[in-house]
């Protein structure tokens, strides 16, 4: 019996899903790999009440290990892809180093859309995005750490900065991201006595003439009301020009003064998905009916990336529903293309949509018909309760909500630690800093001791200033050398995504200093 390879790249909905319902099958003769940077799924329905605190961070994320149990779990970054061998490539190890080929027999890309905030200056430097797990806890301890510095703030100016909350989107994600923001204020200003609950400052920026554009007007309407009674200010018809440290620039010249800015726009599909040579709609891979990538047997795409025809000559919505009823189609023409049988089309109607406005209120289309209210938001955590994968995560989602119901919210701000640009770094005589062969990362710059770098032709011993692994500054994707140290060492270890941030300023500063020199001499 041969056994087939199925790889699928990304757990998202799609993704997950789709590795969800060929594990269940538990075929001999299919093995399942999937690849993700994180070992877990994120519910993102669930990312707005992270940061408004209703639910714990780990309780909106499920183990793939626990949700895949049929399933090869690797962790790892994707490099790239070679259709003629039927590879990927996969970085992984403990320092990234390790660069593995995934060999294939179906591949299924489901790697969803990344954050790209490139045509606004500013907005990628200054804003925090609601992508991922780590976007929603960032979000929740900033919004505290606004609070707590408010209360001790000593000018009106810093103190109405530092409650001053722009929110740029008004889709889905960017409603109840400043609901449930609203509603963590409001429910935690009464542990901050020196603040009064006019000062709080939420503000919604959008581009198109109202919020909410998957919903119909009138729910779209009962939204905007509702926040605005609870002191949210929406201001439509009007983008984001640019941002800077403590302000945000409208389109029309208003600058807003403000600590916090969340951008919720600006998805895009990932730079590998944008270097594969691959049929694109909008940036998203196309496919036929059947989820299949024409031209190239055995690859298949779902999800945010993949542009799938309907019946109306449309494209599938990057939705959550979208996501999980092609995971649905795809694997079973997975099964079928194993089996050599026919292929299904997919067939998607969307449900409805429904949003949170926090407070407990929201608003739902489903099925042709529209809620708002209590209802429409005990309808909105009914839906997506019964979305989130396992009975474990399940249950606890109702324990966090059953708590916010009961209790204060936890205003406990929890430090997290952020990469630094420049790391020190001690290797002790003989240590292994990096081999040839080895996926290229840091660069390196010594501070005492001595390195020994040996690329396979000469061995160059390293000192104090000497720098090495800059081969990545030149394009390079593999160590060419191997450097160890020679004696108990220390250096400074930089990333090359940091390194060209600063050639642009040292390349300015040394042109300067350069000029001075010439004018001094004269």
């Amino acid at each position: 019996m041969t056994t087939k390879r199925v790889l699928i790249l990304g757990a998202g909905f799609g993704g997950a899903f789709v590795a969800r319902d060929l594990a269940r099958l538990r075929r001999p003769d299919v093995e399942i790999e999937i690849v993700d940077q994180d070992n877990h799924f994120v519910f993102q329905p669930l990312l707005p009440e992270v940061a408004g605190g209703s639910v714990n961070a780990a309780d909106a994320v499920t183990p793939l290990r626990l949700l895949l149990p049929g399933a090869m779990t690797s962790q790892g970054v994707v490099a790239g892809i070679d259709f003629a061998r039927r590879e990927v490539e996969i970085v992984q190890g403990a320092r990234g180093e390790r660069l593995r080929r995934a060999r294939w027999d179906h591949l299924v890309l489901a790697l969803g859309l990344e954050t790209d905030l490139s045509r606004f200056p500013g907005l990628a430097g200054h804003a925090m995005t609601m992508r991922d797990l780590s976007d929603a806890f960032r979000l929740r301890n900033h919004v505290i750490f606004c609070l707590e510095q408010a209360e001790v703030a000593e000018t009106m100016e810093e103190r109405r900065r530092l409650l001053t909350f722009v929110i740029v989107g008004a889709g889905l994600s960017g409603i109840e991201t400043a609901g449930e923001v609203a509603g963590m204020i409001g429910r935690g200003l009464r542990f901050y006595p020196r603040l009064r609950r006019d000062e709080p400052r939420i503000v919604v920026v959008e581009h198109l003439p109202r919020i909410l554009p998957e919903l119909t007007p009138r729910l779209a309407d009962y939204a905007a009301r509702n926040l605005q009674r609870r002191g949210v200010e929406l201001v439509t018809g009007v983008g984001i020009r640019s941002a800077a440290a403590g302000s945000v620039e409208l389109a029309d010249g208003r600058v807003i003064q403000a600590q916090t800015v969340v951008a919720t726009i600006g998805a895009a599909p990932s730079g590998l998905l944008n270097g594969l040579d691959l049929e694109k709609r909008k940036g998203r891979i196309v496919t036929d009916r059947f989820l299949a990538v024409p031209g190239h047997p055995g690859v298949w795409a779902l999800g945010d990336a993949a542009a799938v025809p309907l019946d109306d000559g449309g494209i599938a919505p990057p939705t959550a529903q979208a996501a999980v009823r092609q995971a649905r189609v795809l694997a079973r023409n997975l099964v079928a293309a194993l089996d050599g049988a026919a292929p299904v089309p997919i067939a998607f109607q969307s449900k409805g949509q429904l949003a949170s406005l926090g407070a407990r209120r929201g608003v739902a289309s489903l099925f042709g018909h529209e809620f708002a209210g209590l209802f429409a938001w005990i309808m909105w955590r009914s839906f997506y309760l019964g979305m989130v994968p396992g009975w474990t995560t399940k249950v606890r989602v109702a324990v966090d909500w059953t708590m916010d119901a009961l209790f204060p919210r936890n205003i406990v701000q929890i430090p997290q630690t952020t990469r630094r640009a420049v790391r020190r770094r001690r290797f002790r005589r003989g240590d292994l800093v990096f081999g040839r062969g080895e996926v290229t990362g840091p660069c390196y710059i010594v501070i005492d001791g001595r390195f020994e770098r040996d690329d396979g032709r000469a061995i160059t011993i390293l000192e104090a200033g000497d720098l090495f692994g800059d081969g990545v500054l030149e394009g390079e994707r593999l160590r060419r050398s191997t450097v160890r140290a020679l004696d108990d060492s220390e250096c400074l270890a930089i990333d090359p995504q940091d390194i060209a941030e600063l050639a642009p300023v040292a390349s300015t500063a040394a042109l300067t200093r350069r000029n001075s020199g010439r004018r001094r001499s004269r």
